[in-house]
């Protein structure tokens, strides 16, 4: 894929990421206060956080940012597997090179 994205581009990519961000608020673990365990309205909001994040992947697939949240959404699922892949898919594109 080209790393130049159109305008239109990054403006989706924006959007799917901020409204993917905001349903896993309070859901998620990210200062190590784990919330409670999500119900019904958390996994469902979970699942779409992760559809969001997987088409803004379609539009950027070096967003490092979306695989970690996709994992943190497999972590707060209790899906532990899946959620150490895309950690590990997020630590490629973090890690200096030698």
């Amino acid at each position: 894929m080209d790393d130049q994205l159109t305008d239109k581009q990054i403006e989706r990519f924006d959007a799917l990421y901020r409204e993917a961000c905001e349903l896993q608020k309070g859901i998620v673990i990210l200062d190590g206060n784990p919330p409670k365990k999500p119900g019904f309205f958390g996994k469902g909001k979970l699942k779409k956080s992760m559809e969001l994040f997987e088409e803004a992947l379609k539009i950027h697939p070096g967003s490092w940012q979306s695989m970690y949240f996709i994992g943190k959404a497999y972590q707060a699922l209790g899906d532990l597997q899946p959620a150490l892949s895309w950690f590990m898919n997020c630590l490629l594109y973090t890690s200096p090179s030698p």
